[in-house]
């Protein structure tokens, strides 16, 4: 049996003091106190206004609806810069029809954009857009197609009297008078237009050589009488031979008219002393196509012989359509530029582009 002396003494742990306590308290605080200002500096410096973020949402939302919808246009009906745009798109509501679509902004700050559909009442793409600008771009080319020209055909005449049937005469202008011929060609089938381009009267001066005559071409009413001029020429006395030959007298620009179209031609005394000149004519025919026409007050009124004729020759073109290959220049829409600000701030201002996928021509 051991003795009590030989017995190992008993450790015991003991406990923090009042001192280490305190210690460890200070110390807790103080990196409590260090980690909450951290993150008071943290979340000032990260703090942001959401105003500024939720006017770019509303921004790019309303031009990613709209880039989208543009995108697909089969044809573009009309555009008005920084306003609207009215497009066709593929048939969405089953009709066999396209659709027609139209964005529209009023221009006034504070006003929304606006999506039309078939003509129906218009809904708010976005509500309030402080500006907004649309651009159209468009490229132009040139394409050969199969289609119908229309051809100019060289001068023709048309028309000659040159001499008399029965009897050779002459008629003269002095003030107020004045005589002339209706007239329409004989032209191909399939003529679309005709143009007298110029003419030749068999005339002679009278000898004075002071006077002006005015060579004009009109439209003829219903009773073949002068009606609208459509072209003058003047003719100088002085420039006329003393005995009868042709003059010719070139009308530019020479009026062009349809097939159906009947014309007046005229020789008008315009200034001078007496007779200022004399033409040649049949003075008896028979059967002539064409009206002799006579005034002797300067045109207000016309009188008719259907048994005279001036000595008169008529030149002129006439157009007609021929198929074959041709030069057409076309213009396309190639894409939409789209900017829109929903803030006053603009930094918030938002821009897109609708690139077209069809090939769409221009209004």
């Amino acid at each position: 049996m051991r003795r009590a002396s030989q017995l190992r003494p008993v450790s015991r742990r003991g406990g923090f003091t009042l001192i280490e306590l305190s210690v460890g308290l200070i110390a807790s605080s103080i990196l409590l106190l260090g980690l909450t200002g951290s993150l008071f500096l943290a979340t000032q410096a990260n703090r942001t206004d959401l105003g500024p973020f939720r006017n770019s949402s509303a921004a790019a939302f309303a031009l990613d609806e709209v880039t989208r919808e543009l995108s697909y246009a089969t044809k573009v009906r009309s555009v008005t810069p920084g306003r609207s745009i009215e497009v066709e798109i593929p048939d969405r509501t089953g009709d066999g029809a396209a659709d027609v679509v139209r964005y529209e902004w009023s221009g006034t700050a504070g006003a929304p954009l606006q999506r039309g559909f078939n003509g129906g009442t218009a809904s708010n793409v976005v509500a309030s857009l402080q500006a907004f600008d649309l651009q159209a771009t468009s490229r132009t080319v040139t394409e050969q197609m199969i289609g119908n020209i229309t051809n100019t055909s060289g001068v023709v005449r048309w028309y000659d009297k040159s001499s008399s049937q029965l009897a050779e005469g002459s008629t003269s202008l002095d003030w107020g008078e004045g005589v002339g011929t209706d007239f329409i060609p004989k032209l191909p089938e399939g003529a679309t237009t005709w143009t007298p381009t110029w003419i030749e009267v068999r005339c002679q001066s009278n000898g004075s050589e002071t006077g002006v005559i005015k060579a004009r071409i009109w439209t003829a009413d219903a009773n073949r009488k002068p009606a609208t001029l459509l072209a003058e020429e003047t003719i100088n006395e002085w420039d006329l031979d003393s005995s009868y030959s042709w003059h010719a007298v070139n009308f530019s620009p020479a009026p062009t008219v349809s097939v159906s179209q009947r014309l007046c031609i005229t020789f008008q005394y315009h200034s001078g002393s007496n007779t200022v000149m004399q033409i040649r004519e049949d003075e008896l025919g028979v059967g002539l196509p064409y009206w002799k026409l006579s005034t002797t007050n300067g045109g207000s009124s016309w009188s008719q012989a259907g048994d005279k004729a001036l000595y008169l020759r008529i030149h002129g073109t006439y157009t007609y359509p021929m198929g074959g290959i041709v030069d057409v220049n076309r213009t396309y829409q190639t894409s939409v530029g789209l900017e829109a600000q929903a803030g006053t701030d603009t930094t918030t201002r938002m821009s897109s582009t609708a690139r077209l996928r069809n090939q769409v021509e221009t209004p």
